[in-house]
């Protein structure tokens, strides 16, 4: 794919085995020096590495296998870099450089379409490195690209090819991608190792302050304890009796429902009655007093008898 009819490789290079794959350092340029003698001396320079997994199945277990090789330089960077060193444009770029051990890209080589499989390899390793799928024979733009994807997206092996080895911005592009996912991974790590630090401490606190319960020393005191408490009791010479209580007869039970008791309370409420039922004759008898009323009544009187003559 890479090393077939490309000129831009001066030196391939031999596939080297590994425990679970392949590994190629090519060249791409010549490295000039100048040996004990004088003489000139070109050397290639394995500027760029291809490291292949001899399994072609895509699951889960795959991608938790692969992690480790792409955490590796992660690791490498991590120890070289001011843990006080926050996230910043410049580090960024001193990252991207293409001196860094960082790997550029993972490219997953497809002849099919997209499958859960596949996509669960994707989702697992994307946000470690840049991912480039390549489908062979199929039309790339049908499918969808997933997320956290690099968006360096060739149609043809050939695409890909001149992005890595002929175009300059696409390669600056990948390594940014490949530095922004470092730094990620970087933060990540620093929030873990902070919270783990934080619980550290409050365990080893707990530990140190936490009383363990001692039975013998324990008994030991309460003993201690009892023989002061009844000795200090002692000499206070006096003796505890309970106080005398005295029971009386119960109080009589009152029923609110006895035939006395209601029939006195129903004699309470005639005055009552008899005052307020004169009161209302009495200013009915004061409207009967007034001319007017009389009057109407007179008319209405008058009308009623008229009406009954009518209907003979």
């Amino acid at each position: 794919l890479f090393l077939d009819d490309n000129e831009d490789v001066v030196d391939a290079g031999t596939w080297e085995d590994t425990s679970d794959g392949s590994m190629l350092r090519a060249s791409t340029d010549w490295i000039e020096h100048r040996d004990a003698h004088g003489l000139e001396k070109f050397e290639p320079s394995r500027n760029f590495e291809i490291v292949t997994r001899h399994n072609g199945q895509f699951n889960v277990s795959v991608a938790l296998s692969v992690l480790p090789i792409i955490h590796s330089p992660f690791h490498s960077l991590a120890e070289i870099i001011d843990q006080r060193c926050q996230p910043s444009i410049a580090l960024a770029n001193l990252i991207a450089s293409p001196w860094t051990p960082l790997y550029t890209a993972l490219i997953i080589l497809s002849k099919s379409a997209p499958s859960s499989d596949e996509d669960t390899l994707i989702d697992t390793l994307a946000p470690h490195i840049p991912v480039i799928v390549l489908r062979h024979g199929l039309d790339q733009s049908r499918f969808p690209s997933r997320p956290h994807m690099s968006a360096f997206r060739p149609s043809s092996a050939l695409v890909l090819r001149n992005g890595l080895f002929r175009s300059p911005e696409t390669l600056s592009s990948l390594r940014y991608e490949a530095a922004e996912r470092f730094l990620r991974w970087r933060e990540v790590e620093r929030a873990v190792e902070s919270i783990g630090a934080s619980h550290r401490e409050t365990a080893h606190y707990i530990s140190e302050k936490a009383v363990v319960w001692d039975k013998a020393k324990w008994e030991a005191e309460w003993e201690i304890r009892l023989s002061q408490d009844v000795s200090t009791r002692a000499r206070e010479d006096t003796v505890t009796t309970p106080p005398n209580r005295v029971i009386g007869p119960p109080a009589p039970c009152i029923d609110p429902l006895h035939l006395s008791s209601l029939l006195s309370f129903s004699l309470s409420l005639l005055d009552p009655a008899r005052a307020r039922l004169q009161k209302s004759v009495s200013k009915f008898l004061e409207k009967l007093s007034d001319g007017q009323v009389q009057l109407a009544m007179m008319g209405s009187l008058c009308i009623g008898i008229g009406i009954g003559f009518m209907l003979r």
